[in-house]
């Protein structure tokens, strides 16, 4: 696809996302499995039906500029979930990996918060409002998404303070 406008590159980005939420998509039932506790394991539950919408909300959205094919894998996020992936392999307690969860899932906000603001600020642009309004939707889900883990990993802190200066076997969860 050649980009030779600022419409090419809303719809060049719009690709970009609905990839990304897909490859999002694939690798959340994966971090439900690894996460070790129920609360993250229900926020990972919820993102994917997110996740989910926001995917349909992009297909509206490409839809409406005639986009039919959309293959293709989004790098950055790929690049992105394997550091993530990466990292839970080298943890050995369940509050570290919760942890190492958050950080490694906060990672793909920000990458998702970054994406969706200039969506949405292409949509004004280009005054789609219809799509402005869906982008703004799921910007907003986004940065909800990424409060609740900032808000998960400061409650593991600080119910668990003796668990962030001990590294000592009794607090080893078995993977």
């Amino acid at each position: 696809m050649s980009v030779s406008s600022i419409k090419d590159l809303y719809v060049h980005q719009l690709i970009e996302m609905y990839n990304a939420e897909t490859q999002i998509l694939a690798a959340l039932p994966k971090m439900v499995k690894l996460a070790p506790t129920t609360v993250l394991q229900q926020a990972f539950d919820h993102h994917y039906n997110q996740t989910v919408t926001h995917i349909n909300r992009l297909e509206q959205i490409l839809k409406a500029y005639n986009v039919q094919e959309r293959p293709g894998e989004n790098k950055a996020l790929f690049a992105i979930v394997e550091q993530g992936q990466h990292l839970t392999t080298l943890i050995d307690t369940w509050l570290t990996l919760e942890l190492a969860l958050i950080a490694a899932t906060q990672h793909v906000e920000h990458y998702e918060i970054a994406a969706y603001g200039t969506l949405h600020m292409l949509a004004v642009q280009l005054g789609d409002e219809f799509a402005a309004g869906l982008l703004e939707l799921t910007l907003n889900e986004e940065q909800e998404t990424d409060l609740l883990l900032s808000q998960l990993a400061m409650q593991d802190l600080q119910t668990q303070p003796e668990l962030v200066s001990h590294t000592s076997e009794e607090y080893i969860r078995p993977l």
